[in-house]
């Protein structure tokens, strides 16, 4: 299933044989009220079918029934069920997983005995970050050998999102890159974008998700980035790939969301009433090399806005744009952005934004993650396998890693389905002399910035509690603590530091950032020094 909707929902049909079939729904298990026409299918073509006319807020049933040529009575297909819409001030939850690849580090087993754990949480829907079908990596590339990755993927989905539906994000190994057109139908991106659209009902552009309306030649219009709210919560689903049209190489402003994804992305945050924003894509737009990397690297290229060696980049790499990316996402008070790309559990903090990487669903090592590998340098971290199941309701989001065991590797420590991490987001006000506040405290601008030798950082505490205030390099290396869990009693607060580091020897130029912790939550701001 795909493309939930406050009035709709779609299916998509595969069937092993011809069939005459139709679907037949309702509001209560086994009460089948409503259903679709009489079709006739035929065996090996998918087809998508709409359910329509639903009522917001509502749980339905729904079941297939069928019939092939000779028989005279309809089969009855197994029951599942869907959610419409939540409004405002309702609970829900759903589901986000990323890199199932099924590739030589994954295994089967694992990956479905996933699969059927989501099915258990009872998502309204499940964002997958991409990485799927891994297309740009097959041994052979061209239509019939993408369709039968295509296909096998299916196999898994069948297990959960009958009744989850699924929603797409594209990763780097679909292939579905700009630089890999080449004016004719014949290329891995309009190859995996036809089956990607014939087999996933993914969202497009109408009265209820917004996104790219262009009508692409050999593709139509794309399904790949797009926007809806559910609940107290604005989803944000973005494309890094499609609108690159040169390789990153070494030059990672090469990757972009290209200016119209990005004038959209702008604008539905701006727009958006949501208490929560959530916004997702398959990894940072530039990052590390390779794209890796989470909030050590997220103040460089189009994302940060600077160039690796810390200098202001992006009025001469994005002239005419307004900001970039994460200043964006600040400053209309995005509460998560979901990644993948890494392959491991990691939860960071950046600006009152939380930067969640997450794990594989399909991997067989439970111990190995790649923090260090990657640039990860501080964060809870943990190795996979998995997916998240995040809760939202009127007053905070929260959000848990459902671990993935296998029977035989289970042990007193590790259970199927055990919570290996969880934690709470509450709502965060970026005040306009651009104050970041949590519900015990906030952090104020550091002045003066830039700075030469001293700058004074302000926060302020509402109740008793202790603080650190870290000092950490532009690669997320420690460099001070400023404050060392200290206990504060509530009221407003500056402290300087002088621009030495831990061993008291002064720092070079450049950025850095300064985090100030309260009770498991940070928060973390940028500044300049100029020492010469």
């Amino acid at each position: 299933m795909g493309r939930p909707t406050d009035k709709s929902i779609t299916v998509n049909l595969l069937f092993d044989t011809d069939v005459d079939a139709y679907f037949e729904w309702g509001i209560a298990s086994g009460n089948y009220t409503q259903q679709t026409a009489n079709q006739s299918f035929s065996k090996s073509i998918p087809v998508d079918i709409d359910f329509a006319n639903l009522s917001p807020n509502t749980k339905y049933y729904y079941r297939t029934r069928y019939k092939t040529a000779g028989m005279t009575t309809y089969l009855a297909g197994k029951e599942h069920y869907f959610n419409t819409q939540k409004p405002k001030g309702t609970t829900f939850n759903f589901i986000v997983q990323a890199d199932p690849h099924m590739d030589e580090n994954s295994d089967s087993l694992v990956y479905d005995l996933c699969m059927k754990n989501q099915y258990l949480d009872k998502a309204d829907f499940m964002v997958d970050l991409g990485d799927i079908f891994m297309s740009e990596k097959l041994p052979v590339i061209n239509y019939n050998t993408i369709e039968e990755r295509v296909l096998y993927m299916r196999s898994f989905y069948d297990l959960s999102c009958h009744s989850t539906p699924l929603l797409m994000a594209m990763g780097n190994h679909e292939g579905e890159w700009g630089y890999n057109l080449n004016g004719t139908e014949n290329n891995i991106t309009v190859w995996d974008t036809k089956l990607r659209k014939i087999h996933y009902p993914n969202p497009y552009p109408n009265s209820f998700y917004s996104g790219d309306t262009t009508q692409y030649p050999f593709q139509g219009v794309r399904e790949n980035y797009y926007a809806f709210e559910w609940g107290d919560a604005l989803f944000v689903v973005l494309d890094p790939f499609y609108y690159t049209n040169k390789k990153q190489g070494n030059n990672s402003w090469n990757q972009t969301l290209g200016e119209k994804q990005y004038k959209w992305f702008r604008s539905t945050l701006e727009n958006s009433k949501s208490k929560f924003k959530f916004v997702f894509s398959h990894n940072l737009v530039g990052g590390a090399p390779s794209m890796r990397g989470g909030i050590e690297f997220a103040s460089l290229y189009e994302w940060g806005g600077l160039n690796a060696d810390g200098t202001p980049g992006f009025a001469n790499n994005r002239p005419g744009w307004y900001k970039p990316i994460h200043d964006i996402m600040v400053e209309n008070n995005v509460s998560i952005y979901f990644h993948g790309h890494d392959h491991f559990y990691a939860k960071q903090d950046l600006d009152c934004i939380v930067y969640q990487l997450v794990p594989q669903p399909s991997y067989p090592g439970y111990t190995k993650n790649q923090a260090a590998e990657y640039g990860y340098l501080k964060g809870d971290f943990a190795a996979n396998a998995g997916h998240l199941n995040i809760s939202v309701n009127a007053d905070s989001v929260k959000v848990d890693y459902v671990r993935t065991y296998l029977p035989k590797d289970e042990n007193s420590v590790r259970k199927n389905r055990s919570i290996s991490n969880s934690y709470v987001v509450k709502p965060c006000i970026i005040s306009e002399s651009n104050e970041i506040k949590l519900s015990n405290g906030s952090l104020g601008n550091n002045a003066p910035n830039p700075f030469q030798n001293k700058t004074n950082i302000n926060f302020s505490i509402t109740e008793k509690t202790k603080v650190s205030i870290s000092i950490f390099d532009i690669n997320g290396k420690l460099v001070k603590k400023v404050i060392d869990n200290q206990e504060y009693t509530a009221g407003d607060y500056n402290v300087e530091w002088d621009s030495t580091n831990q061993n008291g020897s002064q720092i070079n130029p450049g950025v850095y950032f300064y985090s100030l912790q309260i009770e498991g939550q940070s928060l973390t701001k940028k500044m300049i020094n100029v020492t010469y």
